[in-house]
C-alpha cells in the first residue's frame, strides 16, 4: 500500500521501497575564548526540511511534464504551501526540485520542503501586552505604567568572561532564543568575538 504527501494541490505517492526523510535539530556556534573551555552558544532552532524522491508518470495536459512544470512554478514564487503526509501537518516552501527526464511522460525527481516557522511569541512580549491591556484610564495609573517600561527597557549590564548573548537572553527575557534582539540593540555582527567586561544595553 502507498503512502501518499500531499503539497499544496500536488499529490505524491510513496511507495513501500522509498522513504520520506525528515531533517531537524538546532544551531550551535562554537564559542573560542583563550584559556578558556570551548562554550557552544545556541542560535535557536535550524531549518526543518522534508524530501523524498519518486517518480511523475502520464502523457497530455495533466502528464508528468506538466505536473513538472507545475511544482517549478511553485517553487520560483516560493509559495507557501499546506504539507500532509500521515498525522504530520504542517506549511512548507519548495526549497528544491531535481528532475531526470527519461522520456516527457516519465520524469524521476527529488524533491526537498522546507517548512515555513511561524514566529513565536515570548513571555516577554506576553507580559508587555497584558499590562498595556490591564492598564486603567485613571493619568496617575498610566504615568506609574509607562515609567515602569522606560525603566526595564534601559538596563546596561558587562558582560562576564565566557558569558554569551544567549545566557542574558535567558537571564532577562527567560528566552535564550532572543539573543539577537540583544545583538541588535549593541550593533553586534560577530556574537562569537564580545570581550568581557563590554557593556551592553537591553533592550
Amino acid at each position: 500500500m502507498k503512502e501518499i504527501c500531499k503539497v499544496g494541490s500536488f499529490i505524491f505517492p510513496i511507495s513501500p521501497q522509498r522513504e520520506v526523510l525528515i531533517d531537524d535539530g538546532r544551531e550551535l556556534a562554537k564559542v573560542d575564548i583563550p584559556g578558556a573551555p570551548a562554550k557552544y552558544q545556541d542560535m535557536g532552532r535550524s531549518e526543518k526540511t522534508i524530501s523524498w524522491s519518486g517518480v511523475l508518470s502520464g502523457d497530455g495536459e495533466f502528464g508528468a511534464y506538466a505536473q513538472a512544470a507545475a511544482i517549478q512554478e511553485e517553487m520560483h514564487k516560493g509559495t507557501v504551501l499546506p504539507f500532509s503526509y500521515g498525522k504530520l501537518k504542517t506549511t512548507v516552501r519548495i526549497k528544491s526540485f531535481k528532475r531526470r527526464v527519461r522520456r516527457f511522460d516519465l520524469i524521476y525527481y527529488d524533491i526537498e520542503l522546507v517548512e515555513e516557522i511561524r514566529p513565536v511569541q515570548t513571555a516577554a512580549v506576553s507580559a508587555t501586552q497584558k499590562r498595556v491591556l490591564g492598564s486603567t484610564s485613571s493619568n496617575n495609573a498610566k504615568k506609574s505604567t509607562s515609567n515602569t517600561k522606560s525603566t526595564q527597557k534601559s538596563r546596561t549590564v558587562k558582560i562576564k568572561q565566557g558569558q554569551t548573548l544567549s545566557e542574558l537572553a535567558k537571564i532577562y527575557y527567560g528566552d535564550s532564543r532572543q539573543w539577537q534582539k540583544i545583538a541588535k540593540a549593541n550593533g553586534i555582527k560577530n556574537p562569537r568575538k564580545i570581550p568581557a567586561g563590554k557593556s551592553l544595553i537591553i533592550p
